[in-house]
């Protein structure tokens, strides 16, 4: 038999100097480090008529190499970390997740 424990979660919200919306989120049940960054008015309904897609666009090649870097290389770099990184689009944002 299993039983789950539901802990309280500690959530703090700071707004940095530059403006920047800090949101902390701490589960003390987790043994691991989650980070998501919301870039607001940076989605879709933002975009100008001859910009539409450009959001989508920007979300589906963010991980797919720079002049730089390849995809593989951005691949290896963050998993060398334990990592994963993945982006997300919407109407309202665009959020990279790590």
């Amino acid at each position: 038999m299993s039983t789950t424990t539901s802990l309280p979660q500690l959530v703090q919200r700071r707004v940095l100097d530059n403006g920047i919306t800090l949101i902390v989120v701490e589960n003390p049940a987790a043994d691991i480090i989650s980070g998501r960054l919301f870039l607001r008015e940076a989605g879709g309904r933002w975009e100008a008529p001859h910009q539409a897609g450009l959001t989508h666009l920007l979300a589906a090649t963010a991980t797919k190499g720079t002049t730089h870097l390849s995809a593989l290389e951005i691949a290896e770099q963050v998993e060398s970390l334990g990592a994963s990184l993945s982006t997300d689009s919407t109407a309202d944002y665009f959020s990279p997740i790590f």
